[in-house]
C-alpha cells in the first residue's frame, strides 16, 4: 500500500503525495492531472490506465504514458491509447526506475462517487471511507497489490461472503479487508 499525505489548502486546493517504490506501484489520486515528464517525474518509466476507448470503440482498454520513449508511436503500433490524464478516482500502475521516489500532485481535491461500469474497473478512493463500496452493487471481487510479510509485492484478493481469505490463502494471495483501501492506492473492481 502506497504511503500517502493530503494536504487541504482551502476546501477546494490540495496536495498528495505518493510514495513510490521501485517497479509497479497501482496507484490512484484524488486530484485530476495531466500525465506529463513534468507531473509525473523522470524516475517514471511508463504509466498504464484503463479507459474509456475513444468514440466508436465500445469498453475499456490501456491507455499508456512512456517518458522516454515515442507514446503515440508504441500506443498506435499496440492498439493502445495515449494516456493525456487521469481523473480523480481513477487507478492507474506507475512503473518507476528510483527506490523511495515521491510523486506529488496538486491542484483541485474532489469528492464524489466512484465511477464504475459492469466488468473490470481499475479505480481509487477520492476520500477516506471504512465502507468504500457501499451503493455499487453486485461486487464479484476487488483487488489490490500489496506488500507480504516477506516483503514481496502481492495480490490482496475480497471477495464477497466472506470467501475471500480461503481463496487468498490457496492462491498465496493476501486477504483483502476493503477498510484498509486508502486514497493514493488504486485497486481494481470487478462487477
Amino acid at each position: 500500500m502506497p504511503t500517502t499525505t493530503t494536504t487541504t489548502t482551502n476546501p477546494t486546493q490540495g496536495s498528495l503525495s505518493l510514495s513510490l517504490d521501485k517497479g509497479w506501484n497501482l496507484l490512484s489520486s484524488n486530484i485530476p492531472f495531466p500525465v506529463s515528464a513534468e507531473t509525473i517525474g523522470q524516475e517514471v518509466i511508463s504509466v498504464w490506465a484503463w479507459q474509456e476507448q475513444e468514440a466508436g470503440d465500445e469498453g475499456k482498454g490501456w491507455a499508456v504514458y512512456l517518458t522516454g520513449g515515442d507514446t503515440a508511436t508504441y500506443a498506435a503500433a499496440k492498439g493502445f491509447l495515449v494516456l493525456k490524464d487521469i481523473q480523480a478516482g481513477e487507478g492507474f500502475w506507475l512503473n518507476s526506475q528510483a527506490e523511495n521516489a515521491t510523486m506529488v500532485i496538486n491542484g483541485s481535491l474532489v469528492t464524489s462517487a466512484l465511477p464504475s461500469s459492469q466488468g473490470w474497473n481499475l479505480l481509487g478512493l477520492v476520500e477516506p471511507s471504512s465502507s468504500p463500496l457501499i451503493g455499487i452493487e453486485p461486487v464479484i471481487s476487488v483487488w489490490a497489490w500489496r506488500v507480504n510479510d516477506k516483503g514481496a509485492k502481492t495480490w490482496a484478493v475480497y471477495l464477497p461472503e466472506g470467501k475471500g481469505p480461503a481463496y487468498a490463502e490457496s492462491k498465496g494471495f493476501l486477504s483483502l479487508d476493503l477498510a484498509t483501501l486508502s486514497v493514493g492506492e488504486g485497486f481494481w473492481l470487478n462487477r
